[in-house]
């Protein structure tokens, strides 16, 4: 069990490393692969704006497998580009987030799969285990000046709640029991607020927060709430969105390519 634990966190540490490769300045985040998303906020309404036409095209064969789990179309999240693409599609060529000659890249087509087992055993969609992309860049040892850690940046409180243990030794890096949490606070989220894209908000901006909001404003979707939420949350969901909807397209397109995601 140990040992496959260390394979399982000197995979991600890896995979972390391969995405900050590709960011200015080496940051273990993705954040600047998307950065260039931005919440389009329709003049005296809150009417969700289409993507432009290089979103549309970046994320037509993604989307399909995505409609289920949402329930509304992605081309409807309120996100437009400003010069910046999506991550790249994979293809036979570029298989995957890892360089094809890479010797991590089996490795963590194996801690997707894990990630995923562990999400569907908690009752969650395997998709959002991409959550952990947007959080933390697949670094099992991130930390947050606010104080969250590990993959999916549980904070202390919430870790605790989900039966992690943060002294002395702080479960949240420990990559399987992050994602065990994580899956069980979004499964909460999910029966607490309906949907989720309002989960997805309440994970980046609290429950305590957008449950005022909503009551405050009898607000009862993620377009109504969007307009009271922090700039942060209203650019997060959309970006967990794109990333769910490019890395599930990539999966099913590759799914039988050896060694990809």
């Amino acid at each position: 069990m140990r040992r496959m634990f260390f394979k399982l966190a000197m995979a991600l540490v890896f995979f972390a490393g391969s995405l900050a490769a590709d960011v200015p300045g080496g940051r273990k985040s993705v954040e600047p692969c998307l950065s260039g998303f931005t919440i389009a906020s329709a003049a005296g309404g809150n009417k969700w704006p289409a993507l432009d036409l290089i979103g549309r095209q970046a994320l037509a064969d993604a989307t399909d497998p995505l409609e289920a789990v949402l329930g509304f179309s992605v081309a409807q999240v309120p996100i437009v580009t400003a010069g910046l693409p999506l991550p790249p599609a994979a293809s036979p060529e570029k298989p995957s987030l890892v360089p094809p000659d890479s010797a991590g890249q089996a490795d963590m087509a194996a801690v997707i799969s894990r990630l995923k087992e562990i999400f569907e055993k908690e009752g969650v969609p395997q998709k959002w285990v991409w959550i952990a992309e947007v959080e933390s860049g697949f670094d099992p040892q991130a930390e947050s000046p606010a104080g969250a850690a590990g993959l999916f940046q549980l904070m202390p409180a919430t870790a605790e709640r989900f039966g992690l243990n943060i002294a002395p030794y702080d479960d949240r890096l420990m990559p399987e029991k992050s994602a065990s949490a994580a899956a069980q606070y979004l499964k909460h989220l999910r029966k607490e607020f309906g949907s989720w894209s309002l989960a997805l908000a309440a994970y980046n901006a609290g429950e305590g927060r957008l449950k005022r909001i909503m009551n405050d404003y009898g607000a009862r979707t993620f377009e109504d709430v969007s307009r009271y939420l922090p700039a942060e949350t209203r650019d997060y969901v959309p970006r967990v969105l794109a990333i769910v909807a490019q890395r599930e397209d990539q999966s099913s397109r590759l799914s039988g390519i050896p060694g990809a995601f």
